[in-house]
């Protein structure tokens, strides 16, 4: 994938690769990237390592002489490391960290092809000033392959990953974002986000939710003309129901103690806070109809989930509390 060089005197592009190993023991998200300047010699770029279970977060920075991005298809050059949408080759060596080994990925069969299906942070169609663009690879990916973290091996066969990247020109001010592909129900995966995002001097607020269940994917976004009927959210958890007209979804999802809090190199994005836990808990239930009441299709508890907020949260806060809420798991 291209680094993007337009819009802006500054481009960011990051791609995100989480890994939970069979024994759910080690869950680690690694996050190559590349920051371009026009200022001479400020451009760099870097690879990221974020331990979910003890809040670890290690960066390791290059030169920008050591990035190389294909034209082609998803192929990167971080560093010593290089990235694709089936492999993941690690050598990051430093005092900080030593991460080595390599990881392959086998992807979910029911995820759609279409590349417009992948987007689940934008760009909406009938607003061509959101940028930015979060493209899911794979939202369930089963991981071979092992890695070596300051000398002692981590086994990640049989495990389940995520992958995704990141090009963004224009930041959502707040945000929140929602994944998780260890539910209780085999083969469920979900992927949410709700962004509040500046358009000709004004807030939009963009939806992009999917949830893969039972063989089918099903889809809320802005441009489909789903709606939020409620909304909370603040640095430790997030909850929403959102309806498309044939299907209401209700989710709450919430973080722990040990979340790694992070400001990372975005240029020219404000945030107050930014959160990134990668050991949430979350709650789902999708049910038939416009309202709500009809049956009720999954009602799934997931573990290891991520958990991004950013932002003012209070844009994102609205409406009153959901009956179905009094259930949910213990903070």
């Amino acid at each position: 994938m291209p680094v993007n060089r337009e819009r802006d005197s500054r481009a960011f592009n990051t791609w995100y690769f989480k890994v939970v190993d069979p024994a759910e023991r080690h869950i680690w998200a690694i996050m190559p990237g590349a920051c371009l300047d026009r200022q001479r010699g400020a451009s760099f770029c870097f690879v990221r390592m974020l331990d979910g279970v003890t809040g670890r977060c290690v960066t390791h920075e290059y030169p920008i002489e050591q990035f190389w991005s294909s034209r082609r298809g998803f192929d990167i050059v971080c560093g010593h490391s290089r990235f694709t949408s089936t492999a993941a080759q690690l050598h990051m060596e430093g005092p900080d960290l030593r991460l080595t080994g390599e990881l392959q990925f086998a992807h979910s069969p029911q995820w759609p092809p279409r590349p417009w299906l992948h987007i689940p942070r934008g760009p909406v169609p009938p607003v061509p000033l959101l940028e930015a663009s979060h493209r899911v690879l794979s939202p369930d990916a089963h991981i071979t392959g092992s890695l070596i973290m300051d000398g002692d091996e981590v086994v990640f066969s049989g495990g389940h990953g995520y992958i995704e990247s990141d090009v963004p020109t224009q930041m959502a001010g707040s945000s929140v974002w929602i994944q998780c592909n260890h539910f209780d129900e085999p083969d469920m995966s979900l992927v949410a986000s709700v962004s509040d995002v500046a358009v000709a001097g004004q807030l939009l607020r963009r939806i992009v939710i999917a949830l893969v269940s039972g063989g089918a994917v099903y889809r809320w976004t802005t441009w489909n003309g789903s709606r939020l009927t409620h909304f909370m959210a603040d640095d430790r958890h997030a909850e929403f129901t959102v309806t498309n007209g044939h299907h209401v979804l209700e989710v709450w999802a919430g973080g722990g103690a040990l979340a790694p809090r992070m400001l990372p190199p975005r240029p020219g994005v404000e945030t107050s806070v930014l959160v990134h836990e990668l050991d949430a808990t979350v709650q789902m239930r999708l049910i038939s109809g416009s309202r709500g009441r009809g049956t009720v299709l999954a009602d799934s508890r997931g573990r290891h989930a991520g958990l991004e907020v950013a932002g003012d949260t209070v844009l994102l806060s609205g409406s009153a509390e959901p009956e179905y809420l009094s259930a949910r798991p213990a903070q």
